[in-house]
């Protein structure tokens, strides 16, 4: 009677971990198992062919104990004569030699039909970066709460203010994330841009605001707080300004303490941005400039990019392509459940109303956010063409989209 182990789970990366670098596979023969063979009981048959005849890559091959920790594992491949050329199968009835049952048992998993529609499901979750705001809670909200298939995909969400997914992103360390389009400058070369997502300030974007109107010669020559040095705003004012950062005075504040600021006399103007841009009124304040307005007027009436969705190039296209898809199909979920959306938004509007917080949404969640297109592409081309052209970004950006 063969002999059965219970086995913890072993999952290694590939054939090469357990063999050695000079593991081939046109060496070996490797059994094919029907799924349900793997429940306790031996196979009955074991059919004999080499690993070019199943799958085109070795990295294909998984190996595998089990999918239980306390599944029976049949002793039907000895691990140390799984050698070149060498295959011991045992069938049922056979006899099992006491020092091959005690020695550790593998099994090459090669996925059947049905194995192979949740091959995905073995895929770790991708890191998806994006702010605590009412517009990017609205575009995930299918993707937060698995309202949409995500074919075995899955996500953990992280929340960070757009600075620190900024800077996260010049080091590479999430899988996706929002960024503003003038951080795309400097991580260009780590990650490519998606085409849904994207914030554009149709007429309206970012605004310079004080206890009262200042012309632009004026603020030239004012402390300016702003949110931070890598977002779209700080690049715009600086294309506004002709001037580079380190032409004026500025200080560094979180976004949400501006208003502030400002009240205080810490800084004379604010650049404000997010839901400040409907409320500035309430704190008392006037608008000397909306850089979304000024940008529109200056480029034939194109939109001010300020953020977008962007992936990290080590996640090969095709994957790419397919969880660009995803975003984009959450997006169009959230349109199409407005109400519904808009209410999980609330719990990131920061003291803002249902109405306020719903037409701030509409701001930035539109036909541009579902897709932005050529007019969009030219856009963020603009933007920072211009900006290298004025030496405020190092290099000219290659811009690669995910289409």
């Amino acid at each position: 009677m063969a002999v059965v182990h219970r086995l913890p789970r072993l999952i290694p990366d590939s054939p090469r971990e357990i063999f050695g670098p000079k593991f081939s596979a046109r060496n070996f023969l490797v059994p094919i198992f029907r799924p349900k063979l793997f429940a306790g009981n031996l196979p009955s048959e074991i059919v004999r062919r080499r690993p070019s005849q199943l799958t085109p890559a070795i990295s294909n091959l998984k190996f595998k104990i089990s999918d239980s920790e306390t599944s029976l594992i049949p002793s039907f491949i000895p691990f140390p004569f799984l050698c070149p050329k060498f295959l011991c199968p045992l069938r049922l009835g056979s006899h099992t030699p006491p020092h091959i049952s005690a020695l550790p048992i593998f099994a090459f998993d090669i996925p059947c039909p049905a194995q192979r529609k949740s091959r995905l499901m073995t895929q770790p979750p991708f890191t998806l970066g994006h702010s605590p705001d009412p517009d990017d809670a609205f575009m995930f909200y299918a993707l937060a709460k698995n309202l949409i298939p995500t074919h075995g995909l899955a996500f953990q969400h992280i929340l960070q203010d757009i600075q620190t997914l900024n800077e996260r992103a010049t080091r590479g360390e999430l899988d996706l994330s929002a960024i503003s389009i003038h951080a795309y400058a400097h991580v260009c070369d780590q990650y490519a841009l998606l085409p849904s997502g994207a914030s554009m300030g149709d007429g309206y974007g970012p605004m310079l605001v004080a206890k009262q109107l200042f012309p632009r010669d004026e603020i030239a020559h004012k402390k300016i707080a702003i949110p931070g040095t890598m977002t779209s705003a700080f690049l715009a004012l600086q294309l506004w300004l002709g001037k580079s950062a380190r032409e004026f005075n500025y200080i560094v504040v979180p976004f949400d303490q501006i208003f502030a600021a400002v009240r205080s006399g810490a800084a004379d103007v604010g650049l404000i941005i997010h839901e400040g841009q409907l409320t500035f009124r309430n704190e008392g304040l006037e608008c000397s400039v909306d850089l979304g307005a000024w940008w529109k007027a200056e480029n034939d009436g194109l939109p001010l990019p300020l953020g977008g969705n962007v992936i990290h190039k080590r996640i090969p296209p095709a994957l790419r392509k397919t969880i660009s898809d995803l975003l984009t199909a959450s997006i169009r979920y959230s349109l199409e459940h407005r109400a519904e959306a808009v209410q999980h938004a609330l719990q990131y509007a920061r003291d803002m109303g249902h109405e306020l917080a719903d037409q701030f949404v509409g701001m930035y969640v539109n036909h541009w956010t579902l897709d932005y297109g050529e007019r969009g592409r030219e856009s963020i081309r603009r933007f920072l063409d211009r900006a290298h052209q004025q030496g405020l970004i190092p290099r000219a950006p290659e811009l690669e989209f995910v289409v």
